[in-house]
């Protein structure tokens, strides 16, 4: 009697067949330092793609529940913006700041792959540490139809934030709204001193940096036109 085993399909239909792989070491496949199970996962599969080791039965679209899973199962080139879009939606993770990284990192998958790598990489660690929490998400602005060839003027810093992806934002831009707030000599130093340091050499710190100060410049605007409003009304 055949055993369960025996009569089963594969799961998905899909089948690897190592029978004719011959003279070949583990060190080769995987190297010889020591390497995390991750990447292990990774350079087996890569093995089995680049020798046509697999079956050709259709591939099942996978459901991913988080970030992580989808790092570890679809290589680099493969990562598609919608889908890691979709991820965050389902992870509850939707603030605009999420949003507006993870589409600056996707401009780097054709032109600058490598930078790719290291800012998806990045950016998967970002989202491992963060909790979903609907009172950290910031509000989403309705979409506004511009005219491409009038310049848009933000008349606080955190319209600029929410509008502008991290890559393109520029410190002459901040220092010219932050000026029309009001903003005093420390914090125009606290903003260069940011922007030394760049996203291009640091996304993930240019990132929390900026994060930081938008958020610290507005609540002391606010406070300060409190206490204006509050003098002018007496």
């Amino acid at each position: 009697m055949a055993s369960k085993a025996d009569t089963k399909p594969a799961f998905g239909g899909y089948t690897i067949n190592f029978g004719e792989v011959k003279d070949v070491t583990l060190g080769e496949v995987f190297g010889t330092e020591p390497i995390a199970n991750t990447e292990m996962t990774k350079l087996i599969w890569a093995y089995v793609k680049e020798n046509e080791l697999g079956s050709t039965a259709p591939k099942v679209p996978k459901t991913y529940v988080n970030l992580q899973e989808y790092w570890d199962d679809v290589e680099y080139e493969d990562m598609k913006l919608d889908e890691v879009l979709e991820i965050l939606e389902t992870m509850e993770i939707d603030a605009v700041a999420e949003r507006k990284l993870i589409k600056g990192v996707f401009k780097l998958q054709t032109k600058k792959p490598d930078e790719f790598e290291d800012a998806i990489d990045n950016f998967v660690e970002i989202i491992n540490d963060k909790k979903p929490s609907k009172k950290s998400k910031k509000p989403v602005p309705e979409p506004v139809e511009e005219d491409e060839n009038e310049p848009v003027v933000y008349n606080t810093l955190q319209e600029y934030y929410e509008e502008v992806e991290y890559e393109d934002m520029k410190y002459n831009d901040f220092c010219a709204i932050m000026k029309k707030m009001g903003a005093k000599g420390q914090q125009f130093e606290a903003i260069k001193k940011i922007f030394t340091n760049g996203y291009i050499k640091n996304a993930k710190k240019f990132v929390a940096d900026i994060d930081e100060f938008v958020e610290d410049f507005m609540d002391g605007y606010k406070l300060t036109t409190k206490k204006t409003s509050k003098k002018s009304s007496k």
